[in-house]
């Protein structure tokens, strides 16, 4: 009911009596009455006030990519189940769907559930899990990136995201990087986080008491009606869209001394809100971590504002860090290409590093083309350049096409040639960039250059894609 009321009074204002006759079913009640009971419902919610005229309002919200009603934001939660013997080691995992209702999307084990003691295998086996598979994981891990690649992940804690992310990079997986945490919700309605933050403190939190002995699988579904709950509670304090959140979060407050660095909050404050690469280094400026995102101001600034958990990694970042950089991107998969290269290049320390003989993951590449991507200098055209089972490179061509000479050149050494020099790391970008491009290949302007006759040719179809996303 308090919802229906909101959306009414943004379209048309009431007074108290009138809202208590629609929508609580007063007859003819007194006016006093009528704004006590009004009152009573309205006035702890900051979108609503009362105007000049004496009619209750509700705030307008307005529908963007960053101003999406947070109701409809495709936010998901993944809730991950550790070893009890070993944190490290996850044993079951389930996705669950937050809106427009609560849904699993996925739930599997990794580990095998009849090994676990009897008493504890009725509350371990769901209908919702799939049926165990001990070769299964690859698939399970390709699965639940997949269905990030379309959702806003939200996990329980930053270990479990770092966790998670990790594990899916072995395997040549990219997670959405636009992820969030439980606390981020709880943090923003002003309900004090739970130490340690475990799903059922958090239950208890929000709901007032501990959740009900279920299913692993239905703990996801546990911790999704938290995130709907804080959806819900959200709205009370106004921050109704995802740039509400945003906002939101900038503003946690930061008690960290700068002093020593070479860098001050403000200058942090001042790291543009796009997709991109950041680094952060020590005073030998050394590389120490280097990371990618599709809004560098708010991940620079997570690092550093209140929380309230410090994984090992999170505190050495903070004491170790002296300076950063930053490198806007066009693209998320040029973001990718680049982080990949600087981490090859510059082997931060806190980053893990995965050898190419360490990858599990296996592909099917695709074949040789040109994918042409958005740039950040409105003058030149971005080309990723795809030889199958061989190389990647990234080229910017002049829009006003001054360069044609020097790309065809370049176009017909890298496609034409029987074969290019192979380095260690070609295997690994190669894995990346090719799931990224058949996951989002509906979302790419590409070129198959495999099916062109020469270089001028392709230099011509990748011009023709440039002006086109260009208007020209």
């Amino acid at each position: 009911m308090h919802d229906e009321i909101i959306e009414h009074l943004r379209i048309e204002p009431l007074t108290s009596r009138e809202i208590a006759e629609k929508f609580l079913r007063f007859k003819n009640p007194p006016q006093a009455l009528a704004h006590a009971a009004v009152c009573g419902i309205l006035q702890k919610d900051s979108r609503c006030f009362v105007n000049d005229l004496g009619l209750w309002e509700a705030q307008q919200t307005k529908e963007t990519q960053t101003g999406q009603r947070l109701g409809v934001v495709p936010f998901v939660i993944v809730n991950l189940t550790s070893d009890p013997g070993n944190a490290r080691r996850i044993v079951h995992i389930s996705i669950w769907k937050i809106s427009p209702e609560i849904e699993c999307l996925l739930s599997a084990w990794l580990s095998d559930p009849s090994l676990l003691p009897l008493d504890e295998q009725d509350l371990a086996r769901d209908g919702l899990d799939r049926v165990w598979n001990p070769d299964a994981s690859d698939q399970t891990y390709s699965d639940s990136a997949e269905i990030l690649v379309a959702y806003v992940p939200i996990f329980i804690g930053a270990t479990q995201q770092a966790q998670f992310a990790w594990i899916c990079a072995e395997r040549g997986e990219i997670i959405n990087d636009t992820g969030w945490l439980l606390s981020h919700f709880l943090r923003c309605c002003t309900i004090s986080v739970p130490r340690p933050i475990t799903l059922d403190e958090c239950y208890k939190t929000v709901f007032g008491r501990f959740p009900r002995a279920t299913s692993v699988a239905r703990k996801g579904e546990q911790a999704a009606e938290i995130i709907a709950e804080g959806i819900r509670l959200l709205a009370f304090r106004a921050i109704e869209t995802l740039q509400d959140f945003i906002a939101a979060q900038e503003k946690i407050p930061i008690s960290i001394d700068f002093s020593a660095k070479a860098f001050s909050l403000e200058d942090i404050k001042n790291v543009p809100r796009l997709p991109g690469v950041y680094a952060f280094l020590d005073t030998a400026s050394t590389y120490i971590y280097i990371g990618k995102s599709k809004n560098l101001r708010a991940r620079v600034l997570g690092y550093f504002a209140d929380s309230d958990e410090s994984p090992v990694k999170l505190q050495r970042l903070r004491e170790e860090s002296h300076s950063f950089k930053t490198h806007v991107c066009g693209s998320d998969l040029e973001s990718i290409i680049t982080e990949f290269r600087l981490i090859q290049k510059h082997a931060p320390t806190l980053n893990k590093q995965a050898t190419v003989n360490e990858r599990r993951g296996q592909f099917t590449p695709i074949d040789d083309c040109i994918v042409v991507l958005p740039c950040t200098d409105s003058a030149k055209c971005l080309g990723l350049w795809y030889r199958k089972n061989q190389k990647i490179k990234i080229r910017y061509v002049q829009g006003d096409e001054s360069d044609s000479e020097d790309v065809c050149k370049e176009l017909e050494e890298f496609f034409l040639l029987d074969k290019l020099p192979a380095a260690s790391t070609d295997f690994s970008l190669q894995e990346l960039v090719t799931r990224y491009i058949k996951r989002h290949a509906q979302d790419l302007e590409i070129i198959p250059v495999h099916r062109m006759a020469d270089a001028k040719e392709m230099y011509e179809a990748t011009m023709i894609s440039y002006k086109e996303a260009s208007g020209e």
